[in-house]
């Protein structure tokens, strides 16, 4: 067997939003670097699509709605412990400044912003990170001022979890025991 900087084989790597998009190509590539993927989202049906479209065994779903710390605190629950955790959930809804609603704001912020600190707080909290895991958080372009108009929520939601992902707590959670640095990535918008 010849080396692979890049392999993840035999390890849990769970990936939040992975129902589909991002998320979902993202399950796929560790599936096929060897991992055993558990898919997270809060459709039944796309989790099994997605389970479908996996390589290798193992894989498993979790329905968990990531806008609540109740679905939250399920999801780390029913997880084993993970060798590496992907915080891709996101929502959003395409609203101008003039007509947005509270309601989805508060949703929005909940699961961009909130739920990848909580998820990451609370996995640390029930010892289900493994020595050495590493932490990614998926932000987007968005964060750092390449905003399409009707984005201005979603854009400050990601610069709110980049921000805090930087944070010196957030940091001492990721550090030492679980993995060097937490990341994130900025893919362009989607």
């Amino acid at each position: 067997m010849s080396y692979n900087p890049f392999s993840l084989e035999g390890k849990n790597i769970l990936v939040t939003g992975s129902t589909s998009g991002i998320g979902r190509a993202t399950a796929v590539e560790c599936s096929k670097m060897g991992a055993r993927v558990i898919v997270t989202g809060r459709n039944q049906e796309r989790a099994k699509e997605t389970i479908a479209m996996l390589s290798g065994e193992g894989h498993s779903y979790i329905i968990a709605d990531m806008s609540t710390s109740e679905g939250i605190d399920q999801l780390v629950a029913e997880v084993p412990v993970l060798d590496g955790c992907v915080n891709n959930a996101g929502y959003n809804v395409l609203q101008l400044v003039p007509f947005i609603k509270q309601e989805d704001m508060k949703r929005i912020f909940d699961v961009n912003a909130e739920a990848p600190i909580y998820l990451t707080h609370r996995l640390v909290k029930s010892k289900k990170l493994s020595k050495g895991a590493s932490v990614v958080f998926t932000s987007s372009i968005s964060a750092r001022g390449v905003c399409t108009p009707g984005n201005s929520l979603y854009s400050a939601t990601k610069a709110a979890m980049t921000k805090r992902r930087n944070t010196s707590p957030v940091r001492r959670i990721c550090t030492g025991q679980y993995s060097r640095n937490p990341t994130a990535s900025s893919p362009p918008t989607v």
